[in-house]
């Protein structure tokens, strides 16, 4: 037979129910709390994942974009070997022109030098002929002269 409980074990028992059920609850919110929490964090990590895709993504362009600059750093380095190729040609160039440029004063020089002496020449044979005009004048009115003296005769 079934012993029926007494009002003090039934008070006990009633106040250990209420516990539980305090306690229950104090789990119940917890458990929520945590959810939430677990749910935040799901929410982060979703996040955080997504921002991690989009970062990968951008340092794939990073890298082709490196990749694109060292080509092209590799181009201009090439390019900047032609272009030291073509300065040192002209240097030479320059440096034979100058070389022709140099002997060329140096000709002109001896060209205004011979031209100075030629104008000196020249002058003097002018005025030699100058003289010359005027003695041949002076001759010849003499001669014409002697040949009407000479017809009066």
């Amino acid at each position: 037979m079934e012993r029926i409980p007494r009002k003090h074990e039934l008070a006990l028992l009633c106040r250990n129910v209420d516990e539980t059920s305090l306690l229950t609850g104090h789990v119940m919110q917890r458990a929520i709390k945590v959810d939430a929490a677990m749910t935040k964090s799901f929410k982060k990590i979703s996040g955080l994942k997504e921002e991690k895709k989009h970062l990968n993504q951008e340092l794939n362009d990073v890298k082709e974009d490196f990749e694109t600059l060292t080509a092209s750093l590799e181009k201009l380095s090439e390019s900047l070997k032609n272009v030291g190729a073509d300065v040192e040609m002209v240097m030479q160039e320059n440096n034979t022109l100058e070389k022709k440029n140099e002997e060329m004063k140096v000709e002109m020089e001896g060209v205004k030098s011979e031209k100075a002496n030629l104008q000196m020449v020249f002058k003097k044979e002018k005025g030699e002929r100058k003289k010359s005009d005027k003695e041949l004048v002076r001759l010849t009115s003499k001669l014409d002269g002697l040949r009407s003296t000479q017809m009066e005769l």
